[in-house]
């Protein structure tokens, strides 16, 4: 009778696998970091922009003499700041 061993060597078969983990880790990662981002940019954006308009209105100050506008701008600073705050502080939570 014969005896007929067969050898396979897995060495590759796992560092395949391992790299195709890896690879769908940092796609997940890159998909993760481009959403933060696009949050970060939707609160800047209003930001920067009502802080120019509140910056035309304030030159105008003395002519149109119209405060609840002004206030109603800071406001709306204040509130996409805080947003940005808040997503900041989200992803300082998920690093520790």
């Amino acid at each position: 009778s014969m005896v007929v061993t067969s050898v396979t060597d897995i060495t590759q078969k796992k560092k395949m696998e391992q790299d195709l983990m890896r690879a769908r880790t940092m796609e997940t990662v890159g998909n993760m970091v481009s959403g933060i981002v696009h949050d970060f940019n939707n609160i800047l954006q209003p930001i920067i922009l009502y802080t120019h308009i509140l910056e035309k209105r304030l030159s105008n100050l003395e002519s149109s003499g119209n405060l609840t506008e002004i206030i109603n701008y800071v406001d709306k600073i204040n509130t996409v700041t805080k947003r940005g705050y808040n997503l900041i502080e989200g992803i300082l939570d998920l690093s520790n």
